[in-house]
């Protein structure tokens, strides 16, 4: 995520000083900011609602597990 933002904020950069007309207007680095907090947004919606639903589950997964018969090695 932070990989991909600071390619295109240093896309922009070079044509907000090449002075570009269309790619060089500031309206992009808004953008990329909305596009910044958007994904951040959608990560810590993940961190807080999903990440412990797969976490526990797990936890669940390896509880049950360790009960279950095991195949035969020779």
């Amino acid at each position: 995520m932070l990989f991909n933002v600071g390619w295109i904020g240093l896309v922009i950069l070079f044509f907000a000083y090449e002075q570009a007309p269309i790619l060089g207007m500031r309206l992009w680095f808004g953008l990329l900011m909305i596009y910044l907090m958007a994904r951040l947004g959608m990560l810590i919606i993940y961190v807080i609602r999903d990440y412990p639903q797969r976490k526990a589950a797990v936890v669940e997964r390896e509880r049950i597990k360790k009960y279950l018969p095991r195949t035969k090695r020779k």
